[in-house]
């Protein structure tokens, strides 16, 4: 089923977060391959930067328990990026 997300980039030592709302309603892969997606942009175009995540929660739900929620982490080896989504 499609709903919009927001998407919340969590801190870490060299970013300190933000919050992205999607104007567009997506599934739980879609919303994944999107946040997997600037994560990979943002440590190609920044090499001090060696992990990111992200938290894409359900936004038409008030109520958390009944939201879905999507985990993404990308951290850098060496020149592979590896990406973790649960």
């Amino acid at each position: 089923m499609k709903t919009k997300f927001d998407i919340e980039i969590n801190n870490n030592d060299k970013i300190s977060g933000g919050y992205i709302m999607t104007t567009e309603p997506m599934t739980l892969k879609q919303v994944a391959k999107v946040a997997e997606k600037m994560g990979r942009e943002l440590l190609a175009n920044n090499k001090s930067i060696d992990r990111v995540s992200y938290t894409c929660w359900e936004s038409e739900y008030d109520d958390v328990e009944k939201a879905a929620v999507v985990s993404v982490i990308l951290s850098r080896h060496g020149r592979k990026i590896l990406v973790t989504t649960y």
